[in-house]
């Protein structure tokens, strides 16, 4: 009798065990973290950094300014090889919601202690004013991945460079580099 009993509750536990767990789909613990996946399932924690947004006016902004946010920190610490296939994967509340327009994926520029990602500059008056955040973006696929996350892949295997992930809604950046 006791052993039917402890082969029903083991047998019910592990029917709790998530499907994500049993087929190995699994990613960071928390809403809106991203980690780097490789072939084999194994995981790699990212660099994680605020930006702070910047603006410089000159004049007043009567002579024209720019905006960018700014990380400290030159480069990442987190490296690939360039050519190297990258797989990201990031945990969401739900995967009913386009991943494409939660997810942000861009190519950073470096600037000896600090990484910075260009939103806008303005000339005189706003005269030639430009938007360069849509130059910065890495285009990628999104795919549904277990139960609560999004698999995010590069189009195309990135050259060097920086780089930063987020979500929309997100305060902090997913950082690593391409070598």
């Amino acid at each position: 009798m006791f052993k039917s009993v402890a082969v029903a509750l083991i047998a019910f536990g592990l029917a709790l065990t998530p499907v994500a767990q049993a087929v190995g789909q699994t990613g960071p613990d928390y809403i809106g973290v991203f980690e780097a996946v490789n072939e084999k399932g194994s995981r790699l924690e990212l660099e994680r950094k605020t930006p702070q947004a910047k603006t410089k006016l000159k004049a007043l902004g009567f002579a024209g300014g720019a905006s960018e946010y700014v990380i400290s920190g030159g480069t990442s610490p987190v490296r690939f090889n360039a050519g190297q296939r990258l797989e990201f994967v990031v945990r969401v509340q739900r995967q009913d919601i386009d991943p494409y327009s939660t997810v942000q994926f861009f190519t950073l520029v470096p600037k000896q202690s600090t990484r910075h990602l260009p939103i806008m500059s303005a000339g005189a008056l706003g005269i030639g004013s430009s938007r360069q955040l849509e130059s910065r973006i890495v285009e990628f696929t999104a795919s549904k991945y277990g139960q609560n996350f999004f698999k995010i892949r590069p189009k195309i295997n990135l050259p060097p460079g920086e780089y930063a992930l987020s979500t929309s809604d997100g305060k902090d950046a997913f950082l690593f580099g391409v070598d």
